[in-house]
């Protein structure tokens, strides 16, 4: 499954990224669609309604996001952070 451009963006979702966790929507763009043509590899799995996302931005920095699909067939991100160690070792392993 791939997301695609453009996500759901409002001021509560960029508020709450970045007061918890300092992550720009910027950064959620860039693991999710890649940089200067580069293709985004990223992780996904459903969990509930929602989807646990698993990427890298272009400066390295391993998020997890978390979002759903809106009616409008958009995705919103309403949770990003920086991987924890297990979750960072999964990703560079590829599972």
């Amino acid at each position: 499954m791939r997301i695609e451009p453009p996500l759901h963006w409002d001021d509560n979702n960029v508020a709450h990224i970045w007061q918890s966790h300092q992550v720009r929507p910027d950064e959620v763009e860039e693991a999710l669609f890649g940089i200067e043509g580069e293709e985004a590899v990223y992780r996904i799995r459903r969990d509930g309604d929602a989807y646990v996302i698993y990427g890298e931005t272009g400066d390295g920095r391993l998020l997890k996001m978390v979002g759903e699909f809106m009616r409008s067939e958009r995705f919103r991100i309403f949770a990003a952070m920086d991987m924890d160690e297990h979750e960072r070792r999964a990703f560079r392993k590829g599972r």
